[in-house]
């Protein structure tokens, strides 16, 4: 029966620090969708521009998108994050223009409005998920507060926790990043609905060179996230003053 009370009060702490992970993922997507994701930042690393001006000309969907600039394609990228956070609102009346605002045609086709909708109701449900985490996370924090349980090696812990962060990544590596970012799509969104776009088909899969921004997308949130996390457990650290002796 004596160890009842160590098994609970680890499940409890691995609770916390997996809620506030997963929290701190939350926060770190949508603070960096405030900045679009640094779209304009990792524009010339990713090489969109080079890509439109390669496949706009091939594309008779949306033809002359090869006329556009940059700054056009931050404001369409801009204009599809906002939609996508906001239930698809808008996306229907997105258009594309040349450097002195004649307009082309309309941006998006159907099928395309159709998959970022999709998206959208993904995001209402990482919204909710994300949510429940950091809710989860505060109730625990405030019940181990309550009841003076400090925290185990926070140090030891993680370590373990990065272990197998590391350990899930070589897997997506092993597996073949592509594939995997192909698999999810598969699973998430709805069949019969179109998620796979040619670039010479879609301006909107040419000026994402998706899945290529994707993964610097997801770097970007993974680091980001880290960097919350780590900043939370000083906080925690503190309040906590010192981490309890299991020995004891």
């Amino acid at each position: 029966m004596k160890d009842k009370p160590i098994v609970l009060y680890h499940i409890q702490w691995s609770g916390v620090f997996l809620s506030l992970f997963i929290g701190a993922l939350f926060l770190a997507w949508h603070l960096l969708t405030m900045t679009d994701y640094l779209y304009s930042s990792v524009y010339n690393c990713v090489g969109i521009g080079e890509n439109v001006a390669t496949f706009g000309p091939q594309n008779v969907v949306r033809p002359h998108f090869e006329l556009t600039n940059k700054q056009e394609h931050i404001r369409l990228f801009s204009n599809i994050v906002t939609a996508v956070h906001n239930d698809g609102a808008g996306l229907e009346k997105l258009t594309y223009h040349t450097p002195d605002g004649q307009v082309l045609g309309k941006f998006l086709t159907d099928a395309e409005i159709v998959h970022l909708q999709d998206v959208a109701h993904l995001v209402n449900v990482a919204n909710a998920l994300g949510s429940s985490a950091l809710a989860v996370a505060l109730l625990l924090l405030a019940l181990l507060w309550w009841k003076n349980s400090k925290p185990p090696s926070l140090l030891r812990y993680n370590l373990r926790g990065l272990l197998v962060l590391l350990m899930l990544v070589g897997v997506i590596l092993l597996a073949g990043s592509e594939k995997v970012f192909y698999q999810f799509h598969i699973w998430l969104f709805p069949e019969g609905h179109q998620w796979f776009f040619l670039y010479q088909e879609s301006l909107m899969s040419m000026f994402m060179k998706a899945p290529d921004l994707f993964a610097y997308i997801a770097v970007e949130i993974l680091i980001a996230a880290i960097v919350l996390y780590i900043g939370i457990l000083i906080v925690i650290n503190y309040l906590w003053s010192r981490p309890i002796d299991q020995s004891e």
